[in-house]
């Protein structure tokens, strides 16, 4: 039984090192598909630091000009920008799926909001898909609960 352990552990200790690269050869470059999702995961980086600070011209650049509801969603996140004095939003890439010309992105996220003069403050979460598309990776769809839109009393909700 002890050999048979034995046997079991030389044979794993060899496969990790024929795994293992030796010195000296080619680093492994990455895919298209790769430098794709790296992409689409900057653009959504892009998308979240203009909201958290608050620019929505900044934003809006990142929003493709025949998004179905692109003025609720512009309506929305400028008055984010004037009503709220902190916003806090973490988005968490959970899947990025890529087809011909788009990326489908699965976000979960949490937010918090404090308006400003009462400093009365919104937590929420949720999750969404956003759909990303073109040379640009704009966002041409958002599906599920938006987290660019305030949570306040009267704010528009996509």
């Amino acid at each position: 039984m002890r050999s048979l352990g034995i046997l079991i552990g030389l044979l794993l200790g060899f496969s990790l090192l024929a795994g293992t690269p030796a010195c000296g050869k080619k680093e492994v470059k990455p895919t298209a598909d790769m430098l794709k999702a790296r992409e689409v995961r900057e653009a959504v980086e892009r998308l979240e630091k203009a909201y958290v600070e608050r620019d929505p011209a900044r934003f809006l650049q990142g929003i493709a000009p025949n998004f179905p509801e692109r003025d609720i969603l512009e309506r929305a996140v400028r008055r984010a920008a004037t009503a709220y004095d902190r916003i806090e939003l973490h988005l968490t890439i959970t899947l990025i799926r890529l087809a011909e010309d788009q990326a489908h992105v699965s976000v979960q996220w949490d937010g918090r909001w404090r308006e400003a003069g009462t400093g009365k403050e919104a937590l929420e979460k949720g999750g969404v898909v956003l759909t990303l598309q073109g040379a640009d990776l704009r966002v041409t769809k958002i599906e599920g609960e938006s987290p660019f839109t305030p949570f306040l009393p009267g704010s528009p909700r996509l």
